[in-house]
């Protein structure tokens, strides 16, 4: 079924009655214990994920560009956050669908704590297969790998290393087949980051996110971005980019050329409802309001080419903490897009 909503998701958080398996804001826990020592991996030859060392399964799709540079994946052996090149497991979907998230989790407002741990909360009510977040500093990126349903998945970058300021940061439930960081033209030191993945019967996915160039008047540099991503990508016959476009209204109508399709559209092309899809709104999110002039736009969005992958149901991630004290995760409200993959 066809679906595209803007959801309290209370509904689905009310479903989550175990919350041990997360590690609570006020949890001082002692990590002195941790040991460097990888733990062993039981790897099952016959299994049909299973893929030699040495075996290449496919050919790198990703185009390189002007300082693009492979980025060391990691993942949780265990222990501790670790490289995760030698990792044999977990290399495929094996799924007809898949579920992704992104969320510009607001780096400038304080209180990481509490807004972090209850963004955890709401994106793993929704079980995501792939999860970009925007605007991640060093302080916002351990809050998040201190979470422990976030262990089950690989993570671009498990140290901060390209971060800078603050950036992107991408998870997956299977190990990334290849992921690049490129740098953009910027006043900001923007970059890309894109992975690929592998899929059963499907040919390979390229996952990336996007922060554009946040000012108003950097209109240029968001077109010249926007060109990168659709440049690194165009090998890859299969694609999903997701993120921050930071468009003003004058750009509202802005896209990734005919080769793409932006998913709230095609699920919506026939919305006369004029807040549909609002992800930044000053009249109902207060960590927006703070600072900014009164607007409306829908700033996340998600792209992706139309020939194998179509998006089946997408939301709106309001993200508010408590009623009472009019409490937000983000001054965005995330994105999530299930799609149907066609074989």
């Amino acid at each position: 079924m066809n679906e595209s909503t803007t959801t309290p998701i209370s509904s689905l958080l009310k479903s989550l009655t175990d919350t041990t398996n997360d590690i609570s804001p006020n949890d001082n826990r002692d990590d002195s214990t941790e040991t460097d020592e990888p733990v062993d991996i039981d790897i099952d030859d016959d299994s049909e994920d299973y893929i030699p060392p040495g075996e290449n399964e496919t050919k790198y799709l990703l185009k390189q560009g002007n300082g693009s540079k492979p980025l060391i994946q990691c993942f949780w052996n265990g222990t501790r956050w670790a490289d995760a090149e030698h990792v044999l497991v977990g290399r495929k979907f094996f799924k007809k669908e898949l579920i992704i998230i992104s969320w510009n989790v607001c780096s400038k407002e304080t209180n990481y704590e509490n807004r972090i741990f209850e963004l955890g909360k709401f994106v793993r009510a929704y079980d995501p297969d792939l999860i970009a977040f925007q605007e991640v500093n060093s302080d916002i990126l351990k809050l998040l790998l201190n979470q422990k349903w976030l262990r089950e998945y690989f993570v671009s970058d498990g140290e901060g290393r390209t971060l800078g300021e603050y950036g992107n940061v991408i998870f997956s439930k299977v190990k990334f087949f290849e992921i690049n960081i490129t740098p953009l033209e910027s006043k900001t030191e923007r970059k890309a980051i894109i992975s690929t993945v592998l899929i059963k019967g499907l040919s390979p996915l390229a996952f990336g996110t996007f922060h554009l160039e946040s000012n108003t008047e950097d209109m240029s540099y968001r077109a010249s971005q926007m060109q990168s991503y659709m440049e690194l990508t165009k090998d890859c016959p299969n694609v999903i980019l997701v993120g921050d476009t930071s468009f003003t209204e004058h750009e509202k109508n802005q896209s990734l050329g005919n080769r793409f399709k932006d998913s709230w559209i095609t699920l919506n092309h026939q919305s006369s409802n004029p807040s549909s899809g609002l992800t930044f709104d000053t009249f109902t999110n207060k960590m927006a309001r703070n600072g900014s002039d009164l607007k409306q736009l829908r700033l996340d969005r998600c792209y992706y080419t139309h020939e194998s992958i179509k998006p089946i149901e997408m939301n709106i991630l309001q993200g508010e903490i408590s009623n009472s004290s009019n409490e937000w995760v983000s001054y965005h409200y995330g994105i999530m897009v299930k799609f149907g993959l066609k074989s």
